[in-house]
């Protein structure tokens, strides 16, 4: 019905609003990003031949930070993207530094 149909519109531009975006740049070639990353590699964009950039979008920044763990070990990376986001990455750096160490 018309109104099932404005209730999910409604529903979507809530969440539209209430995303997060970050970009990653990787140190990797974009073919070989994208195709490491498979479907979720769609968005990946050339910078140079030997890096590549990430745009991230999701409903809350913590869902951004676990897109992280899928880049390949040992690749590295950075992330660009509004204060919140980087205070957020920041924060959660020190976090996991700290339950790794040997004590």
């Amino acid at each position: 019905t018309d109104d099932d149909a404005r209730a999910r519109v409604e529903a979507a531009l809530r969440w539209r609003s209430q995303t997060v975006t970050a970009r990653v740049i990787v140190e990797m070639p974009q073919a070989a990003f994208s195709e490491y990353l498979g479907w979720y590699g769609r968005d990946v964009v050339a910078i140079d031949a030997e890096h590549c950039a990430w745009p991230l979008e999701a409903n809350a920044v913590e869902n951004l930070l676990v897109a992280l763990l899928w880049i390949p070990p040992g690749v590295a990376y950075r992330v660009e993207g509004p204060p919140e986001v980087m205070e957020f990455v920041a924060a959660q750096a020190e976090r996991f530094a700290a339950a790794s160490a040997q004590g």
